[in-house]
């Protein structure tokens, strides 16, 4: 144990020090969270942290076409809204 200790510049560190930093990603894997979950999209919402009821949603869609000038002209001068 003394020669791997030396090769990879840890000779004045304890084998057990070495066997805790080794296996500590193990250790720590099972931690994952079991909660209940939503997953759409590429990410979860746990049940437990959802703070509103979900409904209709009464904000305008755009495709993506609106132009910065348009923007402001839809919205940044008629219409007030939260972002």
């Amino acid at each position: 144990m003394n020669t791997f200790l030396s090769r990879i510049g840890m000779a004045n560190t304890s084998a057990g020090t070495v066997l805790l930093l080794l296996f500590f990603p193990l250790l720590c894997a099972g931690g994952e969270d079991r909660r209940p979950f939503l997953e759409d999209g590429g990410w979860r919402t746990y049940l437990s942290d959802i703070l509103v009821e979900p409904g209709p949603c009464h904000l305008p869609i755009e495709d993506g076409t609106l132009t910065q000038a348009e923007f402001l002209k839809k919205y940044g001068e008629s219409k007030k809204n939260l972002y």
